[in-house]
């Protein structure tokens, strides 16, 4: 889902690169919500999925995506997402706490689901993390998306044997 959201957001952007229709201002403006934003969105489905009972941890965990939250709402953009090498730049990234997301996301990975079956996703979403890292550094979030798009596929081979 997150991937879909953010691949249309890239759409939109690369049918209007000089903005005259709107479209690129508008995925800009949208764009850190669903790029920085994904732990915050995977909380909030696993919260209206899960409706977990309101324990010690759980606001221990709402605490730390409130505080995450924030920081995504404060993440600077511009007005236009512009190409730079052949790829697009999103400026977002540049205010974005690359720690604090890994971090997060990590832990609404783990939270309220199997353990066994959230390793096995965590496993598989951190080596892409890795691979894109070695392999494509100046565009590491990309190819990182880019090979996020088999993540379901893949869980759901093994889904089978978790």
């Amino acid at each position: 889902m997150f991937i879909a959201a953010i691949q249309f957001m890239e759409f939109l952007i690369w049918i209007d690169l000089d903005g005259a229709r709107g479209l690129n201002a508008l995925a800009t403006a949208v764009g850190p919500y669903l790029n920085v934003g994904q732990p915050t969105i995977l909380y909030i489905i696993k919260m209206l999925y899960f409706a977990p009972s309101w324990r010690p941890m759980t606001f221990v965990v709402a605490a730390l995506n409130a505080l995450y939250a924030l920081h995504v709402a404060s993440v600077k953009t511009s007005t236009l997402t512009r190409v730079s090498r052949g790829h697009l730049s999103w400026t977002w990234l540049n205010s974005a706490s690359p720690t604090a997301y890994l971090v997060m996301f990590a832990l609404n990975i783990f939270y309220l689901t199997d353990f066994y079956y959230s390793l096995v996703l965590f496993a598989i979403i951190y080596l892409a993390l890795y691979v894109s890292a070695q392999y494509f550094e100046y565009h590491v979030g990309e190819m990182w998306c880019f090979f996020g798009a088999f993540i379901p596929a893949v869980m759901f081979a093994l889904s089978y044997a978790i």
